[in-house]
């Protein structure tokens, strides 16, 4: 059973870096989404561990930003745009 890393917890510097290349790989490179992927970026906090409840809330707007802690000593930066025409979100979304 894996344990869930809480905001108080610390995360090691090759996991923040295999959770970067995990994002880009899922959500960065991809080019639009018809949906803000909140179930995609969690899946990937959880996969390694970190719990992704920080990232609950409403997200609603063509355009806006929202910055969660996820672990004592990551960041999650989400930003998204919504096209006028297509209707579908641009994303980008790291963590520090």
């Amino acid at each position: 059973m894996t344990t869930l890393l809480s905001v108080i917890d610390k995360i090691d510097a090759k996991t923040k870096k295999s959770i970067s290349k995990d994002l880009i790989k899922e959500v960065c490179n991809v080019i639009y989404f018809k949906f803000i992927p909140l179930d995609v970026i969690a899946n990937i906090l959880v996969r390694y561990g970190v719990n992704a409840s920080p990232l609950d809330g409403i997200y609603c707007g063509a355009d806006g930003q929202s910055t969660a802690q996820v672990c004592q000593n990551l960041w999650i930066h989400l930003t998204w745009h919504k096209m006028e025409v297509s209707g579908k979100y641009e994303i980008v979304c790291y963590i520090s």
